[in-house]
């Protein structure tokens, strides 16, 4: 009251009422104060929880906000990266990274950037020391109203000794089946030395009976030039049984190409007819000519029909003469697929043991190693078809497997 009638000169906020009020808001301010306090330290805590399970998990997390252009990278994802552990990342330098050698994680990129959502994408990276790394980068695109990217998050995890493994992995399952094929041939030595010696000695004798006729006057030029023709026909044979060999023993991947069924089958049954002759064995084809062609690795393919005519041939030794009959068929299956089947009339497979033949070193010869069937699942499931068995409705045993057509894309994983 003094101050309000001039007789003492203070300021106002010593006035009981104002410093009641005074007082009431620096209450409410240091409650919102402390609570902000205290949100920050959760805040924190959090973050530090989540970069502890990221960091257990071998996971690095990454943010990229658009609007400011900041790269929020924590230590786990920068030494994935090759990155320095502290500083500044700028976002053109970290998608240069990802995508420095490779077009198809670029295109990946672009297409997460303008579609938006959840994406993933594998990709390599050279880190200082001259060591590759292979990332799998997984993430969420948010998009504004003019549906460009606002942010960016992810997760980075380093797959790199995953990656050897599966290369290592496929390498060995290559390996298997070349050992596959060269036990194959093993078995078949007889019939391929019959098959060269016959036309070997077919050459011989042309060359003999050419010989002889140069010694005739006059020289009979009809009968020379089918002579001739008949050199360079069984030359034709013999290269092409040679032809046939290095291509069994060449090692290496999945080679997709466009294959006639026929000629599949009348490569195998080339290979067998001399061993199939031996054992009396009577071999059906009816695979027909217009049979769409199959997409596939010719020589793996050709493995795997081997590998089944051989086991039935070896199914049916044991039966009559007049029972020893094998059977190849195709048709054209579902789904862009065809279905080749070979067929026996031995004593069949018991129930219980139909799908136990496709385990590793699981046989029924006596010589038999249990890897052929095992081998030729593996190469029917990396075209992207099955291969299975069942027993016949009057005997016997049928083994069928499928192929992509050529209209359908390969799927190799190999």
């Amino acid at each position: 009251q003094l101050v309000i009638w001039r007789i003492v000169q203070l300021p106002m906020l010593l006035i009981p009422p104002f410093l009641i009020s005074l007082g009431a808001m620096t209450a409410e301010l240091s409650r919102d104060t402390l609570g902000a306090s205290r949100l920050a330290r959760e805040l924190r805590e959090s973050e530090h929880r989540l970069q502890l399970a990221a960091k257990a998990a071998g996971a690095g997390l990454w943010s990229w906000d658009a609007a400011s252009g900041r790269v929020w990278a924590t230590e786990q994802a920068r030494t994935m990266l090759g990155l320095a552990p502290t500083g500044e990342v700028d976002a053109d330098d970290l998608f240069e990274i990802a995508a420095s050698d490779d077009t198809a994680v670029r295109a990946a990129l672009r297409r997460a950037l303008k579609q938006g959502g959840e994406h993933r994408v594998q990709f390599r990276v050279v880190v200082p020391g001259n060591e590759m790394r292979w990332i799998v980068a997984q993430g969420l695109v948010e998009l504004d109203l003019e549906g460009k990217p606002q942010r960016v998050r992810g997760v980075l995890r380093d797959v790199t000794q995953q990656r050897r493994a599966e290369d290592e992995a496929n390498e060995l399952r290559r390996k298997l089946w070349h050992v596959g094929r060269v036990t194959m041939l093993g078995q078949l030595s007889s019939a391929l030395a019959h098959e060269l010696s016959q036309p070997l000695s077919a050459i011989q004798h042309n060359a003999e009976a050419a010989r002889r006729l140069f010694m005739r006057e006059p020289l009979d030029l009809e009968e020379l030039r089918d002579i001739v023709d008949d050199v360079l026909r069984d030359n034709g044979r013999a290269a092409a049984v040679v032809q046939r060999l290095r291509s069994w023993f060449k090692h290496g991947q999945l080679h997709s190409e466009t294959i006639p069924l026929i000629e599949l089958a009348q490569d195998v049954l080339a290979l067998v007819r001399a061993d199939a002759t031996g054992k009396h064995v009577k071999i059906d084809c009816t695979v027909a000519y217009e049979l769409p062609p199959v997409v596939g690795d010719r020589v793996h393919l050709s493995q795997v029909l081997l590998n089944l005519v051989m086991n039935a041939m070896d199914a049916v030794v044991g039966t009559s003469g007049a029972r020893r009959h094998v059977v190849i068929e195709a048709r054209v299956g579902l789904n862009g697929y065809c279905e080749v089947s070979v067929g026996d009339s031995g004593p069949g497979i018991p129930p219980d043991k139909l799908e136990q033949i496709f385990d590793p070193f699981c046989t029924s010869k006596t010589a038999g190693m249990g890897v052929g069937l095992s081998i030729s699942r593996t190469i029917i499931e990396a075209h992207g078809g099955k291969l299975w068995a069942e027993n016949g409705a009057a005997g016997g045993a049928t083994f069928r497997f499928t192929v992509p057509v050529q209209s359908t894309e390969l799927m190799c994983t190999v």
